[in-house]
């Protein structure tokens, strides 16, 4: 990567800013270190004064303290262009130098750790030139002096480091909360879909049915014999499990569709009828069953549009079931009552009451 797109990448690329509007903790923190870096600053230009500081060098050290100082209420905005900023005023200004050292911290909070070590770099290097311009502290030799300068730099990058690396991770799991919510309404509305989609196709089949009745396609035939159903899976009921299908097939047939009857030692246990969908007349057929629903058998009069009336129907511990094939899923149907060990028999002509 060249020079010049290495520079774009670090100063172009996006970082994330902070809010414009600041909250009642960043005015309390602000002003908190606004008043720190004035009071440091009031103390090391004492300091220097004290030394021998005096003179244009005396100005200009009180209008970068002051000035630096000032920008801090605008650190979070702009910190990078206050932090070079920063390493203009660490040339000559004893009382910037706390204020530099905040700014500094801005950076590695909310800008890339390259430039937050680009500007510690900076501000570095411009300590030779204001040992320089300064008049000479002899409280520490000039080793110490740097290394104690290093020492601060580096906890400062490493603490601000610290804080952009737990805001971004606390913005993460806000993302990835937020996108489960989104994950969980989309399930909802696709479940919603889903349902009046069925309730439609169970309404439009049953006028589908009556048209084809009134028009001479479909034969209503209460007494449509055994011999005209079909076994579809590899089990098949029991002989007395005949007897109560057989029985629960001619009771459905006086019940207003969708309808469903459960059924046990020929004795009807649960009703359900004018449903707008099969599933739902299942359900509460069986749940009307009681407990007596175990090992009894369910009729309904009309196809099953999807499998999730055979689950229905084997959940709730249905021993067989019969109903009128001609789905365009009677596969599917078929496959989940294998799947479930329901046995499963198709009639050849429905009984629907409407």
């Amino acid at each position: 990567m060249s020079a010049h797109r290495l520079l774009s990448a670090l100063l172009v690329a996006p970082d994330e800013d902070p809010p414009l509007r600041r909250t009642q903790r960043d005015w309390v923190i602000d002003t908190a270190l606004f008043l720190f870096a004035v009071a440091f600053g009031a103390s090391a230009l004492h300091d220097q004064v004290g030394r021998g500081l005096d003179g244009p060098l005396l100005v200009l050290d009180a209008i970068g303290g002051a000035t630096l100082c000032l920008a801090l209420w605008w650190r979070r905005r702009w910190p990078l262009a206050l932090g070079l900023a920063s390493v203009a005023m660490q040339a000559f200004s004893s009382s910037a130098g706390v204020a530099a050292l905040i700014i500094l911290f801005t950076v590695a909070a909310y800008r890339r750790w390259q430039l937050a070590a680009l500007i510690a770099a900076l501000q570095f290097a411009m300590l030779p030139v204001f040992r320089s311009v300064q008049p000479d502290d002899n409280s520490l030799p000039r080793w110490a002096f740097f290394t104690l300068v290093v020492l601060a730099m580096a906890a400062v990058v490493a603490w601000g480091m610290f804080v952009r690396g737990r805001r971004e991770s606390r913005q993460e799991r806000v993302r990835h909360a937020e996108a489960e919510q989104h994950l969980l309404l989309d399930q909802a509305r696709h479940a919603e879909r889903t349902r009046i989609a069925r309730e439609m196709h169970d309404v439009l089949a049953h006028r589908i049915s009556l048209l084809s009745l009134h028009a001479g396609a479909l034969e209503f035939r209460p007494d449509a014999p055994p011999d005209e159903w079909k076994v579809v899976t590899p089990n098949s009921p029991e002989q007395a499990q005949w007897r109560d299908l057989l029985f629960a097939f001619g009771a459905v047939r006086q019940i207003k569709s969708n309808a469903a009857v459960v059924v046990k030692d020929e004795v009807t246990l649960g009703v359900c009828g004018g449903q707008t969908n099969r599933v739902a007349a299942v359900e509460l057929a069986c749940k009307r069953a009681g407990d007596a629903v175990r090992g009894a058998v369910l009729a309904t009069d009309g196809f099953f549009p999807f499998a999730d009336g055979i689950e229905a129907a084997a959940a709730a511990g249905i021993g067989a079931i019969v109903a009128p094939s001609g789905s365009i899923r009677d596969s599917e149907v078929i496959a989940a009552a294998e799947r479930l060990g329901v046995p499963l028999v198709f009639a050849s002509r429905r009984y629907f009451l409407h």
